[in-house]
C-alpha cells in the first residue's frame, strides 16, 4: 500500500496499529523530492549491517536530507494530519453524497491525504474485488474532471492526494464537477 506520510503521521502503521517488520518512506516524506527511508526490526536491519546491498542513486543527497527535514518538522506536523484527514473526509463524503443522490454504482475511500471513488457499489476487500470495478466509469471522469480544473492522478485506485495547501473552496470545487459528473452518467 503506498500510505507512508500521506495516512497519519506515522504512516499506516500508526492509523492501523500494526508493527510492520519493514517499513519504506518515499516521496511524500522527502518534500516530492527523490528520496526514501526504510527501516524496521532489528534483526531484519542487521542484515544490512552485515553487508546485504543497499543501494540508491540518492543516498546522501544533502537537499534530499534537507527536503525531509523540513517536511518532517515543518510541513507534516500533527496539526497537518489532523486538517488533512478533515478535507480529505470532508472529500469522500462530498462524492459519498453524490453517488447516493444518483445511484451510481460506486462507493467512496477515505484514507487519510489520499482517496478515490471506486465504481464498485459494495467496499473493496481484495484484489479481486478491485478487478470488478467499472473501469468505463472511472475513464469517463478522468477528463470530465479535468476539463472543469480539476485535475487527478490518472489512476483508477489512487484519484487524489491532498495537500497542506487544499482548502474547503478546492474540496467543494472538486465535489460540484463530480456530483455533475454523477448525475450526467445516471440521467
Amino acid at each position: 500500500m503506498k500510505s507512508g506520510a500521506t495516512v497519519a503521521y506515522g504512516g499506516a502503521a500508526d492509523r492501523y496499529g500494526v508493527q510492520p517488520d519493514l517499513s519504506c518512506w518515499a516521496k511524500a516524506t522527502f518534500g516530492g523530492t527523490p528520496g526514501a527511508a526504510f527501516g524496521g526490526r532489528a534483526d531484519i536491519m542487521d542484515a544490512i549491517e552485515r553487508g546485504a546491498a543497499q543501494q540508491g542513486t540518492f543516498n546522501g543527497n544533502p537537499l534530499v536530507a534537507a527536503a525531509a527535514l523540513a517536511t518532517l518538522t515543518q510541513v507534516l506536523t500533527p496539526a497537518a494530519y489532523t486538517e488533512l484527514a478533515r478535507v480529505g473526509t470532508r472529500l469522500a463524503d462530498g462524492c459519498a453524497k453524490a453517488i447516493a443522490e444518483n445511484g451510481l454504482p460506486a462507493h467512496a475511500v477515505d484514507l487519510g491525504a489520499k482517496g478515490c471513488v471506486s465504481y464498485r457499489a459494495e467496499r473493496l476487500t481484495c484484489y479481486r474485488d478491485f478487478l470488478e470495478t467499472n473501469v468505463a466509469l472511472y475513464t469517463a471522469s478522468f477528463p470530465w474532471m479535468i476539463n472543469r480544473g480539476v485535475f487527478m492522478t490518472p489512476g483508477d485506485e489512487e484519484q487524489w492526494t491532498l495537500s497542506v495547501q487544499h482548502s474547503d473552496a478546492d474540496i467543494d470545487r472538486y465535489v460540484d464537477a463530480f456530483a455533475d459528473f454523477c448525475a450526467a452518467v445516471t440521467g
